[in-house]
């Protein structure tokens, strides 16, 4: 008899590919705050395939190729997508001086999304250092730090006290979208060791990084909204080097 329940994991993973490539559509029909909704959409589903391969206990190397394919689509094309769609509105004029086939050059700039993501999870594939760690920022945070932007210019503004905060010609300064993108891409495929979530215990002693970053998280989105996403990518990198995680064997997420 066919046990329909192990093909759950894999059906979690199309999924995720599926909030990837629908949200490739929408972005490039001016939608980015749908196409930002996908990448948050496709990491529940990123999520919830290794749990679900955990809870049927059936695995196999085809749903592991599949999982990277995947990430590769949504936390890695998509968040290029929208950056290369964020340069091609931004407005200094400098951009366009310099074009190939229509577009300014500056506007590819984005594939080093693309090629961070898809080297870090090929390296991730065959790397067995991974088990209660990441080396490298893992792709799933690339993604949902990009879809942050859209969602940031949004809402344009957010309130700290009676002080408020206009942020939209921050997210769409040329340099601004070059730097991260630059940073970004780096992030994923350096050498910096970073906490995963997988909690060994509920002991304070033994998961008292992820109880922190976790009150701290909740603190950031009440204050700062969306705003706090890049933020937030920025105290897990800070909190990693701070606790130095210990190298292992090889973990489920990437």
């Amino acid at each position: 008899m066919v046990r329909v329940e192990k093909y759950l994991p894999n059906l979690m993973t199309f999924g995720n590919m599926f909030c990837g490539f629908y949200g490739i559509i929408v972005c490039f029909s001016g939608d980015l705050t749908t196409g930002a909704f996908m990448i948050f959409l496709g990491a529940i589903f990123d999520l919830f395939d290794g749990m679900a391969a955990r809870l049927v206990k059936h695995s196999s190397p085809i749903g592991a190729e599949l999982d990277s394919l995947a990430d590769l689509t949504t936390f890695g094309i998509l968040p290029a997508v929208i950056v290369h769609i964020l340069l091609l509105h931004s407005h200094q004029n400098w951009l366009f001086e310099y074009g190939f086939r229509g577009y300014p050059i500056v506007s590819f700039l984005p594939f080093l999304i693309v090629a961070g993501a898809g080297y870090r999870l090929a390296k991730f594939n065959v790397d067995t250092t991974q088990k209660n760690s990441f080396v490298g920022l893992p792709s799933p945070s690339n993604g949902i730090f990009f879809a942050s932007l859209p969602l940031i210019m949004a809402n344009g503004t957010f309130l700290l006290g009676d002080t408020s905060f206009y942020l939209f010609d921050l997210v769409t300064n040329a340099w601004v979208l070059i730097i991260l993108t630059c940073l970004l891409s780096w992030l994923m495929v350096s050498p910096i060791r970073l906490f995963s979530f997988k909690l060994k215990s509920f002991k304070w002693q033994e998961s008292k990084i992820i109880y922190i970053f976790l009150a701290l998280d909740i603190l950031l989105l009440i204050f700062l909204q969306w705003a706090a996403i890049p933020v937030i990518i920025l105290l897990y990198i800070i909190l990693s080097l701070i606790s130095k995680p210990k190298v292992n064997e090889v973990q489920s997420t990437n």
